[in-house]
């Protein structure tokens, strides 16, 4: 009887294991790159500060929600001449590296990895 049940909490720790590593691949394991399209009069820092926002959000979750609005007035962006939109890369695994691009500055994208 000890046996068995020594041997069914074994199955249900290796099931465990392999959810939790099957879902781990799905995570977002790095912001490649975060960049806000034009921008023309934006300060210098614009760039660095929205990429280590996507970061921040983004790394090493399931899935994230970002835009320059979360960051910037849309009147500021609008001031600056950011116009054209902005794109998220993210990397989901080894090789796995998908991209999200918009046309509209002030839209939010739910950024996340496709089932392996």
């Amino acid at each position: 009887m000890r046996r068995a049940l020594i041997s069914a909490l074994a199955i249900v720790l290796a099931t465990t294991a392999a959810t939790r590593d099957a879902f781990a691949e799905k995570k977002i394991q790095k912001v490649l790159k975060a960049d806000i399209a034009g921008c023309d009069k934006a300060p210098p820092n614009i760039r660095s500060d929205f990429l280590a926002h996507v970061k921040r959000s983004c790394e090493g979750k399931t899935q994230c929600r970002v835009g320059p609005t979360q960051l910037y007035a849309s009147a500021d962006l609008s001031t600056w001449q950011c116009k054209k939109g902005f794109s998220v890369r993210i990397s989901c695994g080894r090789s796995d590296i998908q991209e999200y691009p918009t046309d509209v500055m002030t839209q939010k994208i739910d950024v996340f990895c496709d089932a392996p």
